[in-house]
């Protein structure tokens, strides 16, 4: 087959044809880059291995168990209990508390009994300002990353789409590959 001209080219249907899903390829690579560029971009979110919670006497304990509601940047009920739980120390207590723990020791309660009525008192009696919690942001991505690889998804999807245009142009018109 002889090489045609471009004008010959331009009449064929095939060749228009080719030309749109060329154009098509390169709206689908620059879809793909900025679909890369947002995927990649840096987001912020609260890291519960860095946040913690800070008792009334400085006691630190962080979230390790503690279940955290990451929409209402607060913590569960369970979780608020469990905080409350361990900021609460028996020696904090006043003296009718842990003479009532005693009385309760000697009447067959078990620790854990003890521990619950313990917590029960000290919830009505103060049932706030038991625990503070610190909230640690964290990011997560950069910018220089999402660019990089969008840069990057653009060069191969242009290798590709070049590659796919010259084979076509072989095959169909005998056309030799050329570097320009």
């Amino acid at each position: 087959m002889s090489t045609q001209s471009m004008e010959d080219l331009e009449e064929k249907a095939w060749y228009r044809i080719a030309k749109v899903l060329y154009g098509i390829g390169w709206f689908f690579v620059i879809f793909i880059a900025l679909s890369t560029i947002y995927a990649l971009q840096p987001n912020t979110y609260t890291d519960t291995d860095k946040s913690y919670i800070t008792c009334l006497d400085g006691t630190r304990y962080n979230l390790d168990g503690i279940e955290y509601n990451s929409i209402q940047e607060s913590l569960t009920p369970e979780g608020d209990k469990k905080a409350k739980a361990a900021c609460i120390k028996l020696q904090a207590y006043p003296e009718e508390i842990k003479a009532a723990n005693d009385q309760a020791r000697q009447a067959g309660y078990s620790e854990n009994q003890i521990a619950q009525l313990s917590y029960e008192y000290t919830m009505k009696a103060n049932p706030s300002n038991v625990y503070k919690l610190i909230l640690i942001e964290s990011t997560n991505g950069s910018w220089g990353n999402a660019f990089i690889w969008a840069i990057g998804v653009g060069m191969v999807g242009y290798v590709a789409l070049e590659l796919i245009k010259k084979t076509v142009m072989y095959i169909l018109t005998g056309k030799k590959f050329r570097v320009e």
